[in-house]
Order: structure tokens, then C-alpha cells, then sequence
């Protein structure tokens, strides 16, 4: 029970932001129908303000990224072309587990607060999103449709605010 009052919470926070300023100069970037969908979990949508999911196989190109326990990703900036579908390879090289979330300022400051409610859980993997467990890889396909500068970011308790969070720069 407590966990599904929690996941309905935290989507009504990705709802709510979708109605605020982005903090950073850019749209917020929250799932399309902010709802849950059939995962319970922080929104299932396949599409946002700057893109939208896409199949793996249908990618321009890979970009690896790595993250470790002292709180970053390699590479710390990536750019990519307006239009262009990315496969994220996401290795978690540390001995925690970490996640990697797509989005812009404003909604990533809205998922550290719902991951902070949250008590440590880490929530199913969305469209926008992934948790990976330690010496695991897990694999997100995206296709940016605005040009701007997004971010992926771990919210496992005290990561993002350590700095665990790398730059998009997407390009017309």
C-alpha cells in the first residue's frame, strides 16, 4: 500500500512539473501523460518535451557511458544532432547499484525529490529511465527532437546532489 501511495505521489510530481518553469532555461521535460502506466512507477510515457523512446536496433549510433561509486559518469558531456537516435550503454562499473535518467534540469530536480521519498528503492525501468545493478549494463535507445542541453543523472540517495550527473548538448 504504502508503495503505491508512493508511486501515485511521485507521478503527480511529474505532472505537476509539466505546469512550472524550468529552473535552467529549457521546457520541463516529464513524461507525456504523467500517469503511471503499467509499471506503478515514475511514469511510463514514451515521449517527452525533447524526445521520445525508441527500439535499439533502429539507433544512429552507441554511446558507451560508464558510472562508478565516486559519483560520475564517463563521458561527462555528449553531443548529439537534433533528430538523432541514440543507444545509451549503460555500465554500472561501481559496487552500487546507480541509475540513468534523461531529462532536463527542471525534471531532474523533480526526480531527486521523488527518489528521495522513495527510502532508497529504485523504481522500474521507464522509457526515460534505468536502474543498473552493479557490474550490470542495461541499454536505452532515444530520439532527441529539440535542440538544447538535457541531462542524465543518478538519483540513488546523495548521488545527484555529489554530482553524479552528465550533459546532453543537442544540436540543430
Amino acid at each position: 500500500m504504502k508503495q503505491k501511495l508512493l508511486a501515485a505521489s511521485v507521478s503527480i510530481i511529474f505532472a505537476l512539473s509539466a505546469c512550472g518553469d524550468a529552473p535552467r532555461g529549457e521546457s520541463p521535460a516529464t513524461p507525456a501523460d504523467g500517469g503511471m502506466g503499467d509499471h506503478g512507477g515514475m511514469g511510463s510515457a514514451d515521449t517527452s518535451a525533447f524526445g521520445m523512446s525508441a527500439e535499439v536496433d533502429e539507433a544512429d549510433r552507441t554511446i558507451r557511458v560508464s558510472m562508478v561509486d565516486t559519483f560520475y559518469y564517463q563521458p561527462a558531456e555528449v553531443s548529439v544532432e537534433m533528430g538523432e537516435t541514440i543507444a545509451f550503454e549503460v555500465t554500472n562499473e561501481g559496487e552500487a547499484p546507480h541509475e540513468f535518467v534523461l531529462g532536463d534540469g527542471a525534471f531532474q530536480e523533480e526526480h531527486e525529490t521523488g527518489m528521495t521519498e522513495m527510502d532508497g528503492e529504485l523504481p522500474p525501468d521507464e522509457s526515460f529511465a534505468l536502474s543498473v545493478q552493479p557490474s550490470g549494463t542495461e541499454t536505452l535507445a532515444w530520439t532527441f527532437s529539440k535542440a538544447g542541453t538535457f541531462e542524465y543523472a543518478c538519483h540513488v540517495s546523495g548521488h545527484y546532489d555529489a554530482g553524479m550527473f552528465g550533459r546532453i548538448a543537442v544540436q540543430e
